[in-house]
């Protein structure tokens, strides 16, 4: 999967998106690593939170488990942060894939700042920091909820192009070469870089069946190969094609051949 991050796009809608809600956004890759930041209304109270070495390593362990958490749930993440600020981490999708995250940030989430109390013991003076916490943009869990909304959308069709490559292709050959090991759907959704909705599609369009059945159909066909060597034992074969259980095999092979694995070798001239 190969993805492009147009950024004189991707800078022009971020920063209009910014303009009008007067908060900060960062745009990050799938590795968390940072492509772009939206600096706007006052970001003041997180810079005087960020110059306290405690503070700084207190913002970036936040943001990077709400990255993570978004990466597992595949869903929006909000946090209210170790400085009493909401934070939001949006995962960016395509066909279901995650390509990239928005941290929304920097937003006030009561209209006082009691409940920052207790929070920034840390800090030399707490209440010239509270100051600066008024003056952090307030929006409400509608308006919140209406930007994830849009931000995804707007992205993804406008600033972030992603190229999954021939598909099938690939599905097809890593299967080949893996035939041995254990081939669950997971894992593969998790080697190619892909859905399950994409890799069923690509599957179903070439094949006309399911990503297991077309496994299942290669093993045996594998298998069918590997016992023309009538010198290895029929128990190498299953395992060479990825089955533990030589019961289980023996009783699928004969489903899809007609014959148990013994009985075919002997038929085989």
């Amino acid at each position: 999967m190969k993805t492009t991050y147009h950024l004189e796009q991707l800078k022009e809608i971020i920063d209009c998106i910014c303009t009008i809600t007067n908060i900060s956004m960062c745009v990050a890759d799938i590795k968390y690593n940072t492509i772009y930041v939206c600096e706007k209304g006052i970001p003041s109270y997180c810079h005087k939170i960020q110059k306290n070495d405690i503070g700084r390593a207190k913002c970036y362990h936040s943001d990077i488990e709400m990255y993570k958490k978004c990466a597992v749930t595949r869903r929006a993440v909000s946090c209210v942060c170790h400085a009493g600020v909401l934070d939001t981490a949006v995962p960016i999708l395509k066909n279901d894939v995650i390509v990239g995250f928005v941290m929304i940030g920097r937003i006030r989430f009561k209209k006082d700042a009691s409940h920052i109390d207790g929070l920034l013991d840390w800090v030399d003076d707490v209440a010239d920091i509270k100051k600066h916490y008024k003056q952090l943009t307030y929006l409400s869990e509608d308006q919140i909820s209406s930007l994830i909304h849009l931000l995804s959308y707007v992205l993804l069709e406008n600033a972030i192009e992603v190229d999954f490559g021939d598909l099938i292709n690939r599905a097809t050959d890593y299967i080949e070469k893996n035939l041995s090991e254990e081939l669950s759907l997971e894992k593969l959704c998790t080697q190619l870089f892909v859905s399950k909705n994409a890799l069923y599609k690509a599957f179903r369009d070439s094949y006309g069946c399911t990503v297991n059945k077309y496994i299942t159909a290669k093993r045996i066909e594998t298998a069918k190969e590997l016992l023309c060597n009538k010198n290895q034992s029929v128990t190498l074969t299953a395992e060479m094609v990825g089955f533990d259980n030589y019961s289980y095999f023996s009783k699928l092979f004969k489903k899809h051949t007609g014959f148990s694995p013994c009985r075919y070798r002997k038929h085989i001239k």
